[in-house]
């Protein structure tokens, strides 16, 4: 059995190893190209400076901000022209430290993730403040992603889990968490709650159960005050791991003290997102009878946003995989088809294997995935037109791969045997390290010289250079890709599990789920 002190050990690794590939990303992407940066940095420094929400104008709100970052809207000469490297000219207007006023889309947000990433710039100015203020939201979102791998590692049989867990990291996953955006802190942060949730109910041990009711509050606190569509998911991560319990289980879990403690917490962070939600109008702002004619499909019915959205599927999941920048620079096809391979097989094995109450919630979390876009869509598109991306549905994604793997090992009859487990980690690390890796470098190629550029030019005659160079910034992801699959496979093959399961894993028998509960 892993200690809890391994269990720390193992969060320590993966946050270092997440945080690490999520800053060389921050390094590699010019600023204002991570999707509607220059507003969430505008409304990050104004948080800090006291400015919640500032003044309406016709543009966003009015806030005041140093020079440098109300300059990041001149920066985006490059957004949806692919060929366009991002080499924009800047005008000289003077000290860039000067505060100045600056009009932002996000000023309506939530606050709590603002406040947070806006601290560099308090302290930093010009461009190593933007790279600061990254970074800050990179290690925050990496913190929570760590979070659900420790959890993972400590269950009975952890190895079909934390491959699932590491198919769910996407490139745009890593590219979002690099930027100044909270849609990746929204995906890490549910999923952690949701392994948490998993952890409590799979594998309950009351040694344990107030370290996971502490990371379910952290996690569900941090999820539900990123964006308005939050709560959602939070709501969906909570109930669906609760639905394998019997009525008299949960009555016996909401019984315990750290879970008392928890739900307040919790309650109290979700009522303080619902009233800012709707106190500000932040989710209904769009909703305007005055919208623009150009925005797609503005006065559309409530079934034409569902259908477009539903049909959109595969186009959102090439978003969700790797569309970066402004939805402007994909990957290539192999990225695609690799993802296609890990989505597909654990749809496909929990049709096979599952069963019972476990076949419901899995099916459940598929059909959140797949449905829940549409459903909201249908709700926004009259009022605010058609506004879904592939983004939007990483934290549905990180559940559905995450929850359906574990709850076909915790059914499995039979565990891998360790040669299959060590061929079948071989070969997912192998894949998902190849396609991060061409995913970084091809993007990092569209920046420096444009997609019809090539890879001599990238690196010797660059219009745009990042940050320590392009060639060192690829050698360096290439290399700490190589530490992150190296590290995952010695702990599968360290791993007691691999011939079935941690030994002498402790069970709690008021906690446990009711036997015959799968039939």
């Amino acid at each position: 059995m892993l200690s809890r002190t391994t269990n720390w050990r193992i969060f320590a690794y993966a946050w270092v190893l997440t945080s690490l590939l999520s800053v060389i990303w921050s390094l590699a992407t010019p600023v204002a190209a991570v999707p509607d940066e220059p507003a969430h940095l505008i409304k990050a420094a104004s948080v800090v400076r006291g400015q919640l929400v500032g003044e309406q104008t016709d543009f966003g709100m009015r806030v005041q901000v140093p020079r440098y970052l109300a300059e990041t809207h001149h920066r985006t000469c490059y957004a949806f022209r692919s060929y366009q490297p991002a080499d924009c000219e800047l005008p000289d207007d003077g000290n860039s430290a000067e505060i100045v006023d600056a009009t932002t889309t996000a000023g309506l947000y939530n606050p709590t993730y603002y406040l947070l990433v806006g601290l560099p710039s308090l302290v930093l100015s010009g461009d190593p403040a933007i790279y600061a203020m990254r970074i800050v939201s990179a290690v925050l979102g990496s913190a929570f992603l760590a979070l659900a791998f420790m959890l993972v590692w400590a269950w009975r049989r952890p190895i079909l889990p934390a491959l699932a867990l590491v198919a769910g990291v996407t490139p745009l996953l890593i590219f979002l968490n690099a930027g100044v955006n909270p849609s990746a802190l929204e995906a890490t942060a549910t999923v952690a709650l949701f392994t948490a949730m998993l952890s409590i109910v799979l594998y309950p041990r009351s040694d344990a159960l107030t370290q996971r009711t502490i990371i379910v509050a952290v996690s569900a606190a941090a999820a539900a005050n990123t964006r308005g569509l939050a709560m959602v998911w939070v709501l969906l991560a909570i109930a669906f791991p609760l639905l394998l319990l019997t009525w008299r289980s949960v009555l016996n879990l909401f019984r315990q003290r750290a879970v008392i403690i928890s739900v307040i917490v919790v309650a109290i962070a979700a009522l303080f997102a619902l009233g800012w939600l709707f106190g500000s109008s932040s989710l209904f702002a769009g909703l305007s009878s005055d919208k623009p004619s150009s925005i797609p499909f503005v006065g559309a019915s409530a079934f034409t946003g569902f259908w477009l959205t539903f049909t959109g599927t595969f186009d959102y999941g090439y978003q969700m995989v790797g569309f970066f920048g402004w939805l402007d620079t994909p990957t290539i096809d192999l990225v695609y088809f690799v993802w296609s391979v890990f989505i597909g097989t654990v749809v496909l094995a929990g049709f096979v294997v599952l069963r019972g109450r476990y076949l419901v919630v899995g099916i459940l979390l598929m059909a959140a995935f797949l449905f829940v876009p549409p459903l909201v869509q249908a709700v926004y598109i009259t009022g605010g037109g058609l506004i879904w991306q592939g983004r939007y549905s990483l934290p549905a994604f990180l559940c559905m791969m995450i929850g359906v793997m574990a709850l076909i090992a915790n059914q499995l009859d039979v565990p891998l045997s360790a040669n299959l487990a060590k061929r079948l980690s071989l070969v997912i690390l192998l894949a998902w390290g190849l396609c991060q890796a061409v995913s970084f470098g091809t993007t990092l190629q569209r920046y420096a010289v444009g997609l019809e550029g090539t890879w001599r030019d990238t690196f010797l005659a660059p219009q745009w250079n990042a940050p320590l160079g392009n060639f060192v910034l690829v050698c360096a992801y290439v290399l700490a890709l190589g530490v992150v699959c190296v590290f995952l496979s010695r702990q599968i093959i360290r791993l007691e599990s691999l011939t079935g399961g941690h030994k002498d894993y402790p069970t709690d028998t008021v906690l446990q789920p009711k036997k015959g509960l799968v039939p």
